[in-house]
């Protein structure tokens, strides 16, 4: 179930609502392809709770865009 509600979520455009998915003490890494299958840890993203995962959508929300 907890699957499906997240691809729902991202489908449906709905991202405000993706942060309330994860645990408030949550860890959320998110590397390439590249450094995964090379051992290597740097993470492109990394959120360590549910407040920096709701600011991300914030930043997303709110990033300019381009013309």
């Amino acid at each position: 179930d907890l699957y499906a509600m997240y691809s729902e979520v991202i489908s449906d455009d709905r991202i405000e609502d993706w942060p309330g998915l994860f645990a408030p003490d949550c860890l959320y890494r998110l590397a390439s392809r590249q450094n995964h299958d090379r051992g290597l840890p740097l993470a492109t993203i990394l959120c360590e709770s549910r407040g920096a995962l709701t600011d991300r959508v914030t930043a997303i929300r709110n990033r300019p865009t381009s013309s």
